[in-house]
């Protein structure tokens, strides 16, 4: 098992509740989260269906937009949500 596997489970469980809810559709929108105590981030991946995504699909990177963990190609947008955390300690 990941050492990030409740940041993934919570992204997911993000996407989930949103896409039940509505807001996204399908493969639309970016969720990621701050994991605490590192410069890295949790966030879905690029065009993945969130009805069928799982935890382990979610990637970890570091605020430089690079892979740590996750097989999946991330999110287009890994590089603005990278540059949100590193400039404001207060995203999560």
């Amino acid at each position: 098992m990941s050492e990030y596997q409740t940041h993934k489970q919570q992204v997911m469980d993000a996407c989930h509740t949103l896409l039940e809810r509505g807001y996204l559709k399908a493969t639309e929108g970016n969720i990621s989260a701050r994991i605490k105590g590192i410069n890295a981030f949790a966030i879905t991946p690029s065009n993945y269906d969130y009805a069928k995504m799982q935890a382990d699909d979610i990637c970890i990177l570091d605020f430089d937009a690079k892979k740590m963990e996750g097989t999946m190609r991330p999110s287009i947008e890994s590089g603005m949500h990278a540059g949100v955390y590193q400039t404001r300690a207060d995203v999560h």
